[in-house]
């Protein structure tokens, strides 16, 4: 990494980040161009410490087609802060202040109702924000697909002034 002192290593302060990110970009090779796209999420630490994000999709598309021909992908996540020292008229003199996640894993379509109830339930009250919701209806659960992805390599970047 070019700029060692923004380099975030502890899992703890990439939670951080992750607790602040709403959207995670996965790319997913597509033969001779990754094929990207932004999807909500949630996330938890297993016994080691290590991160497994949760995702839900459709059942049908081609994100699902690529995940069936290759799980392997990478992901993106990150937060925009603000342009630093724009009011500078000397070109390359503007920074930006961010914070990112990045990494690579592999997915897994899971299909166990229990584990797929559990993903589902972890997106929902990330994003539900305490509500309370109504039990899933027996169609909705069988339509939607969760992807589990397992990281194998995670760091993160920040430039915080």
């Amino acid at each position: 990494m070019r700029h060692a002192d923004r380099e975030v290593k502890e899992v703890s302060q990439i939670v951080e980040i992750l607790n602040r990110s709403n959207v995670l970009r996965i790319a997913i090779n597509d033969q001779y161009f990754p094929y990207i796209i932004p999807i909500h999420f949630s996330y938890f630490l297993n016994e080691n410490s290590s991160i497994i994000f949760y995702m839900h999709s459709s059942s049908i598309g081609k994100k699902i087609e690529l995940i069936n021909k290759n799980n392997h992908i990478g992901f993106e996540t990150d937060i925009f802060y603000r342009f630093a020292n724009q009011e500078s008229t000397i070109p390359c003199q503007w920074s930006t202040i961010y914070e990112s996640v990045i990494g690579d894993g592999y997915v897994e379509i899971i299909t166990d109702e229990k584990e797929k109830k559990f993903g589902l339930d972890s997106i929902m009250r990330r994003f539900g924000k305490g509500k309370a919701f109504e039990p899933y209806l027996n169609t909705a659960l069988q339509k939607v697909v969760i992807l589990k992805l397992i990281v194998e390599n995670i760091s993160g970047k920040r430039h915080i002034q």
